[in-house]
């Protein structure tokens, strides 16, 4: 019995530190942090320490994305791409796939060329007008710079 009681604890601050992690990463991504907004975004879309949404997962990856994370432009750009978390929107899918491919992002790049050959040209044009359009994220921004989870 005395096993099941050792637990049985155990399993409460277990699932205590992750809802303060949730807390701690919540925190930082409203502060504004990319890597924070990434990642917060990635608990949304798997359910981990928050409840599972794809709609509030997208909004944080948007931001992410926005600030130069390139996971992030990757993630969102496949999530427009399929419609998951929102509408679905080929065009600008690519365009946020683009960005990443020209960050260096690999499966940015692998993507971006299977996706060349399934849109018809004049969507990828208007794609390729709206990222050199984009403004460049702060290159001062220790978050867009380090793309760990």
């Amino acid at each position: 019995m005395n096993i099941l009681v050792h637990a049985v604890s155990l399993w409460k601050r277990f699932k205590q530190a992750r809802s303060d992690l949730a807390t701690r990463v919540q925190t930082r991504a409203e502060a504004g942090h990319p890597n924070a907004q990434f990642t917060l975004g990635e608990r949304y879309y798997d359910g981990q320490g928050v409840p599972q949404d794809q709609s509030e997962a997208f909004h944080w990856v948007l931001l992410a994305a926005e600030g130069g994370h390139v996971r992030a432009r990757t993630n969102v750009g496949m999530m427009l791409c399929v419609g998951r978390g929102a509408e679905k929107d080929g065009v600008e899918g690519f365009k946020w796939i683009h960005l990443a491919a020209e960050q260096g992002d690999a499966n940015a790049i692998a993507t971006r060329e299977t996706l060349r050959k399934r849109l018809p040209p004049e969507q990828i044009a208007e794609a390729l007008k709206r990222a050199a359009a984009y403004p460049t994220p702060d290159s001062s921004s220790k978050d867009s710079d380090r793309q760990t989870r």
